[in-house]
């Protein structure tokens, strides 16, 4: 009966991490998303600014999909359908940093950011 136990558990951790295989959405380059991230230590606006392909995608090809959610910023990619879950990536940023500074209690600031992600094969939502 404890190898059943242990065989469910492991069976539920391998399908609770799936991972997306990278050929099936993802080609070789990436994807440079450009934004600009202001406001204070109240508020906070992302503003789209350009997207850039870049030659080469220097990141894993088997962790696509975010397991531990990391960092205060999250990046999830969508394929075209918006349901399913192609790639996802905590991150920081230095704005995240300013916003508990005394500055930040008095005045906007921007900052000019930006993120990889694999280059899509198809349209993706981000």
């Amino acid at each position: 009966m404890r190898y059943i136990t242990a065989f469910i558990f492991f069976f539920l951790t391998v399908l609770s991490s799936a991972q997306v295989n990278f050929d099936d959405f993802f080609s070789d380059k990436s994807l440079r998303f450009d934004y600009i991230i202001g406001g204070n230590s109240n508020e906070t606006n992302v503003y789209f600014n350009k997207l850039k392909q870049e030659p080469y995608w220097g990141g894993s090809q088997k962790n696509l999909i975010d397991t531990f959610g990391f960092g205060d910023f999250k990046i999830s990619v969508y394929d075209s359908s918006g349901v399913n879950l192609i790639y996802s990536r905590g991150f920081s940023s230095l704005y995240y940093e300013w916003i508990f500074t005394d500055e930040a209690k008095n005045i906007n600031r921007a900052f000019y950011e930006s993120v990889q992600i694999p280059y899509p094969k198809h349209k993706i939502f981000i």
